[in-house]
């Protein structure tokens, strides 16, 4: 199921500022996205307008300098329901800056922080992307992204992770939270491992579970959806066509769906265990290929699709 996102203008972060009909000087930042692009967005707020009174909501030791703190009071991603929104309604911010760490002008992933910086009650919210554009949203363009984005985002979410579940055993929080943390996790074990051979890069991911959560997130939050139909695109019905590193079975599904004679290779380990799980859910015909060796491919194929593995 896609997600199709309306097309929003964007602009110039100092044009969207300079715009809005506020004369308040409490701003609140959101640090929802890599420093850089939070240190942007602050920058650009000290630029517009003097005696800015700027607050940042944050994880405990993330403050920024010359901004008051609002500690976030959990390691995990912001929700709204660990806050007291009566208290950031008290604050009275006049404007919500929300940096997304993305070009996508709708992203069903931040619908948390889409949350928080409405309940804080400000008269303007600003939207700064990672292409440093940005946007002024008001409420009728949060419900148009709730009703066309938001509501199949979590049909589509609730799925995965109800999929999930189903394998590992695990309850719905649990492997949510999971999904959250993810590539956080994934990051900190590299950095703490270091793998540097080709035999220890092999085991850090034959042993580690954490690409079942971290991909399968990247599912459900469209993050391979353009790449997906572009490779759906090139395939006829019947062509032999495989997956080389094809993780939690993304492209290998969506192949047979559409009459292809998929296939699907990997490591040996708990993700291949996961893709093969969802071909018999939904019981699909998929060759499973398990790269044990340097060369692992015997047979012939019309295409051979390598999508997010080069990199590693």
């Amino acid at each position: 199921m896609l997600i199709r996102e309306p097309e929003i203008i964007t602009r110039p972060l100092r044009e969207v500022l300079d715009s809005l009909d506020t004369g308040g000087c409490r701003v609140l930042l959101i640090r929802s996205a890599p420093q850089k692009l939070v240190l942007e967005g602050l920058s650009a707020l000290r630029n517009w307008r003097e005696g800015l009174e700027i607050s940042v909501l944050c994880h405990d030791g993330e403050g920024l300098p010359g901004c008051a703190s609002l500690v976030y009071p959990d390691q995990g991603f912001f929700r709204l329901e660990k806050l007291d929104a009566g208290c950031l309604r008290r604050a009275g911010f006049d404007l919500v800056l929300v940096p997304y760490a993305t070009e996508r002008r709708l992203h069903p992933y931040y619908e948390n922080v889409d949350r928080i910086a409405r309940a804080t009650g400000a008269p303007a919210v600003v939207i700064l992307y990672r292409d440093r554009t940005a946007a002024a949203v008001d409420d009728e363009l949060l419900e148009l992204k709730r009703r066309l984005v938001i509501v199949p985002y979590r049909k589509r979410k609730s799925r995965a992770l109800a999929e999930i579940c189903a394998f590992t055993g695990e309850d719905l929080q649990t492997v949510e939270e999971k999904c959250d943390r993810a590539g956080l996790e994934t990051v900190s074990l590299w950095k703490r491992r270091t793998p540097s051979t080709d035999p220890e890069v092999r085991r850090f991911y034959q042993e580690n579970a954490f690409y079942v959560y971290e991909l399968m997130k990247t599912e459900y939050n469209g993050g391979q959806d353009e790449v997906v139909q572009g490779v759906l695109a090139e395939v006829r019905t019947g062509e032999r066509v495989l997956d080389y590193g094809g993780g939690c079975g993304t492209l290998s599904i969506a192949l047979a769906g559409a009459g292809a004679r998929a296939s699907h290779l990997d490591l040996e380990g708990v993700l291949l265990d996961f893709a093969v799980f969802r071909f018999e859910r939904r019981e699909l015909t998929v060759g499973v290929v398990a790269a044990g060796g340097a060369e692992p491919l015997t047979g012939l194929y019309d295409t051979i699709a390598c999508i997010d593995v080069l990199e590693h």
